[in-house]
């Protein structure tokens, strides 16, 4: 009896840990929200899309949960596993573990991302391009992953694919390409109101330098496209390489991903002039924290 309770105890406080990282973005959203009852009435509110987006993330977080079990049975099936190595010297050490398993909220994320989309892209029609682009490098990344999986890809295509994932994303990008520099290298740019030596020389590699802001802002082109292409190989693979290790993949992104909706609140909150941007945000993320929240009952440690 003892031991349940143990057991018990330690369950509810690995469930308390699990939530506890949304907690922030779920406090700076209560005080955004309207009547409930009432936000179904006429148009879509933003109330009334936050709803749908939480009954999306339940959705997903209930899929993953329950398709993990039952897909992990196709896999060993298909012989797609390996041996938890933390495990070593221990009775289960030689126990089968069932790899490959990314694709079940992947597509639990796809479709709860595809409801959400058709809603969104209803009622914004002009951001309908960026919609569709975020599918096609969500989608182009769950190959990559399932693949990877099955086929174990050496690390150069590791690095070439997600190059080529980005490109939707790059090709409907229209914000700024402008980045604020640290304070310690806008005298690097800048002297006197004056541009340095360094400043030309960029100049000629089409990188722009506002003088107006003395070297605070600097406009770098096409360079910028290439940097976030980067990013997004970077971003991948440094979560990647957490693969295997017990919570810590899928973790680190659902804690990542509860930061960015805190900073989209903050910033609807604030009435900010990208609130629409933001909510956009909001809709990838909400499902997301939905799936993973899902992946992570099984892969928490000891997974």
């Amino acid at each position: 009896t003892m031991m349940g309770m143990t057991d018990a105890m330690t369950l509810t406080n690995d469930h308390v840990l699990a939530v506890l990282p949304l907690l922030p973005a779920l406090l700076l959203l209560l005080p955004l929200l309207e009547n409930p009852l009432t936000a179904f009435d006429g148009p879509p509110t933003f109330t009334s899309q936050i709803i749908a987006y939480i009954a999306l993330a339940c959705f997903g977080f209930f899929l993953t949960y329950r398709l993990v079990p039952h897909i992990k049975f196709y896999t060993l099936k298909r012989g797609i596993s390996g041996k938890d190595l933390g495990k070593k010297g221990t009775a289960t050490e030689s126990d089968p573990i069932p790899e490959a398993l990314g694709i079940v909220p992947g597509t639990a994320f796809l479709v709860c991302l595809i409801f959400a989309l058709v809603g969104y892209a209803t009622t914004n029609p002009d951001k309908l391009l960026d919609c569709t682009s975020a599918l096609l490098s969500i989608n182009f990344m769950l190959f990559l992953g399932f693949t990877d999986d099955v086929l174990d890809w050496p690390w150069r295509y590791k690095l070439i694919l997600p190059t080529v994932a980005s490109l939707p994303l790059l090709c409907c990008y229209n914000g700024s390409h402008s980045i604020v520099m640290p304070i310690q290298m806008r005298s690097l740019l800048m002297v006197d109101d004056e541009v340095t030596m360094l400043g030309h020389l960029l100049g000629y590699l089409s990188i722009v330098i506002d003088t107006e802001a003395n070297g605070k802002l600097v406009n770098l082109g096409v360079w910028y496209l290439l940097y976030m292409s980067l990013l997004a190989v970077f971003c991948t693979n440094a979560i990647n390489i957490y693969a295997g290790i017990n919570g810590l993949e899928v973790g680190q992104s659902y804690v990542i991903a509860c930061a960015v909706l805190v900073h989209n609140f903050l910033e609807i909150g604030n009435s900010s002039e990208n609130a629409d941007n933001h909510l956009f945000s909001v809709m990838l993320l909400l499902p997301f924290c939905g799936v993973a929240l899902g992946l992570l009952k099984y892969n928490w440690c000891p997974a």
